[in-house]
Parts: C-alpha cells; sequence; structure tokens
C-alpha cells in the first residue's frame, strides 16, 4: 500500500465532496456569514468572496477521535510524506516538534520571546520542504499560496519571485450551531497554469478544510495546476484522508509533505499527541495563527524572516 486512503479505517465516511454547492457572487460582491461563534466575530471578518458552507459529517467522525493502531502509517506514502519517518530527518523533527508543543502550551502568543522561539522553529522545519521542493520542480514552476495568517509565516522560506506568490485570507468559521464554514477573500489564481505546482504554505492541515476549501476554488474558477502540494509542521492523519478523499472525487493531483504527523483530533479538530507517538498526550500545536503574527521591529536582528512581513490589523492578528 502507498497511498493513505489505502490505509484508511472502515469507519471513516463522509458525503460526496462534489454536493457541496460554495456560496460566491460572480458580480465581485462578498458574502456574508451568520450565526457565527460570538469568539469568532470579536477579532475576524464575517463577510468573504468565497464561502463553503461544510455540513457537519464532514467533520463529525474526526471530533475526538484516535486512528487505530493497525490502521496508522508508519512510513512515507507515494501521497503523504513524513520527514519525522526519515532517518535523515527524524532526531531534528522530534526535538523541534516537542518544543514547539511546549512553547504553545505554556506561553501565551502575547509573549514576543516565545513567539520568536516558535517562528524560528517554524522556520527551520518549513527550510528543509523548501530545499525538496526545488530539486523536484524549477524555480519557474513553482507558485507559492500563503494563506493568511500562519501562511504567511510558512511560505517566506521559499525563494520565488513575488509574481509567483500568493496570499489570499482563509478562516475556519465556527457557527454556534456547531457546524464548521470557511470563507476565502483576496485570492487571484487566474495566472496558473496547467504545468504549474501549486505548493501551499501551512503550519498545520488541522481539518483539512482549508485545502479542500481551496480545491472546490479551483474548481469552480476552471484551474488546474499540474499538481498542488501541501508543506505543514503537522498534518493528522484525519486531513490527510479529507484532502486526499476530495482530491479523488474532484480530480486534482495532491500530495501533503509534512514534517510530523498525529493520529488524534480533539472535539474543537485541533490535533493531539498519543503517547506511543513521541511522549506524552499535549497538543502538537495550539494557535498557529496566533504565534504567526509579526514580531515587533526590535527582533529584525535575530528574525530574519521578519523584515519582510507587515502587520494588518485584522489580518494577520
Amino acid at each position: 500500500m502507498n497511498n493513505l486512503l489505502d490505509y484508511k479505517p472502515p469507519r471513516i465516511d463522509f458525503p460526496n465532496i462534489n454536493s457541496i454547492k460554495p456560496l460566491w457572487n460572480k458580480d465581485g460582491s462578498q458574502v456574508g456569514v451568520d450565526g457565527l461563534e460570538d469568539y469568532y466575530t470579536e477579532r475576524f471578518p464575517n463577510k468573504f468572496d468565497f464561502v463553503v458552507p461544510f455540513k457537519e459529517e464532514f467533520f463529525k467522525w474526526m471530533r475526538g477521535y484516535k486512528i487505530p493502531k493497525k490502521y496508522r502509517i508508519n512510513k512515507s506514502l507515494d501521497d503523504f510524506e513524513i520527514l519525522a519517518f526519515d532517518s535523515k530527518y527524524k532526531k531534528i523533527v522530534e526535538s523541534k516538534m516537542r518544543t514547539l508543543t511546549e512553547i504553545c502550551n505554556v506561553h501565551p502568543y502575547t509573549d514576543h520571546e516565545s513567539r520568536f522561539r516558535y517562528q524560528k522553529l517554524v522556520i527551520d522545519l518549513m527550510e528543509i520542504h523548501a530545499e525538496k521542493s526545488f530539486k523536484r520542480f524549477k524555480k519557474e514552476e513553482i507558485f507559492i499560496l500563503e494563506p493568511l495568517r500562519a501562511g504567511a509565516l510558512a511560505g517566506i522560506v521559499y525563494n520565488v519571485k513575488d509574481k509567483y506568490r500568493k496570499r489570499g485570507i482563509f478562516k475556519r468559521l465556527p457557527k454556534k450551531d456547531g457546524g464548521t464554514w470557511t470563507g476565502i477573500s483576496g485570492l487571484d489564481l487566474s495566472n496558473i497554469e496547467r504545468n504549474s505546482a501549486l505548493i501551499v504554505a501551512e503550519c498545520c492541515t488541522g481539518s483539512g478544510a482549508t485545502v479542500v476549501s481551496l480545491m472546490l476554488y479551483l474548481k469552480e474558477k476552471s484551474i488546474k495546476p499540474k499538481v498542488i502540494e501541501v508543506h505543514s509542521i503537522n498534518s493528522p492523519m484525519h486531513s490527510g484522508i479529507f484532502i486526499l478523499k476530495a482530491a479523488e472525487e474532484l480530480g486534482f493531483k495532491v500530495c501533503i509533505k509534512t514534517a510530523s504527523i498525529g493520529f488524534w483530533e480533539n472535539d474543537k479538530l485541533y490535533n493531539m499527541r498519543i503517547g506511543d507517538e513521541w511522549s506524552d498526550g499535549v497538543y502538537f500545536v495550539c494557535d498557529a495563527g496566533d504565534f504567526s503574527i509579526p514580531l515587533p521591529k526590535e527582533f529584525n536582528k535575530r528574525a530574519w524572516w521578519n523584515k519582510r512581513r507587515v502587520y494588518k490589523k485584522g489580518l494577520l492578528d
């Protein structure tokens, strides 16, 4: 078995991805989303260019679910590569992920020094992905997509010209009725060609909703790159299954490249650690978006990546 879907536990099932009808207006006006959780509306927008109204059936199997041992992958696959399973990177990944976990669970993101430590570790891991990607593709074939907020940090290590760098607001939208929608704004992929490799740079994939929403966006806009690669520091097996099943149904070639993998998501779809994965049962990462906020200018000497970032209230905060 060389593909992730070959390992899918029998209890995992969800509706056909093609049954989802995205909400967007061809006249360019935005779509408002009502009924969002209060904590979300206090900080983030509720109008988007493109909205995906996911039903709970797509995510309910993930909530509080641990992938049974007999179905967990322990090697890299053709469509799901994990650096931690490579002897060359195993110790590096384990050490950095333990420290990332400690930072996220013990320190607040408002502590600039902790945020600097977090960002340095993310940069170190993403640089491995970037180096490997430039061996697979020519620079002029690569487009880097940085989903804001965390992608603005994760994607900065890819040395491509500005015309090959794409950004957009991608938000998971928690509804008061328990539903989970997504919203996309400010994204323009009109110059993506069929021979292009679209690399989605993210800190973690979580539920996979953002990447599946991207594929639905590409389908609606009739854009089809040669391959979509998702690069992350952590991807739970749950999101991998969701993303690759969606790719199969929607007709996209997708590969996931992650530094580490998780086999347990809690009820809020946060990635959890299981004792026999690394050590202790705690989150892999908490809110990657909050820890990705640009640092104060006085950190520029230590944080080279910070010089190229711009803080915009409501967008990166």
